[in-house]
């Protein structure tokens, strides 16, 4: 797991990534990064794909400027609304709705939203699908923060795909 400061001048989905061990290896990194934000109490806040770096096989996130810490034993914090917010199609609807949000829930949003953006870069020729990722983003991206799983579960769910596939 990498994390880094800002690294301008890489773009990490284009080309999509070549093969679907490549893509279940990378999306493991981002949520095992995801993950560990999670456990330290800070959210990322603004996942999209020109917050990734991909350097050397690792993919980290980058631009940590609209992180916020969540206070211990919370799973909300209080920001202003709009604030902080990826851009569309990756920011949580809730970011635009209401004033208290589960940063969690809404980076777990986003991330699944960069997955996808990657999945469908992809295009179908190539060994890319698999049914059961797809439904792992489908949980992740959707239109309730409830229904998000954690970072830490989506993880442990990718896991179980990438022992299944590969």
């Amino acid at each position: 797991m990498v994390i880094l400061q800002a690294c301008w001048g890489t773009s990490t989905f284009s080309p999509p990534w070549d093969s679907l061990r490549t893509r279940l290896y990378l999306a493991g990194q981002l949520l095992q990064s995801l993950t560990y934000m999670h456990m330290k109490g800070v959210a990322h806040g603004d996942a999209h794909p020109d917050n990734f770096s991909l350097f050397d096989f690792q993919l980290a996130f980058i631009d940590f400027e609209n992180s916020i810490r969540v206070p211990a034993g919370s799973l909300q914090a209080l920001a202003p609304v709009g604030e902080i917010r990826p851009p569309e199609p990756f920011g949580a609807p809730e970011l635009v709705s209401t004033l208290h949000v589960d940063f969690f829930a809404a980076d777990v949003f986003s991330a699944g939203q960069v997955l996808l953006f990657e999945l469908q870069a992809a295009g179908t020729g190539r060994q890319t699908f698999v049914p059961s990722y797809f439904g792992l983003l489908t949980k992740m991206t959707a239109p309730t923060p409830m229904q998000h799983p954690s970072a830490a579960k989506a993880l442990r769910e990718l896991e179980d795909i990438i022992g299944d596939c590969l």
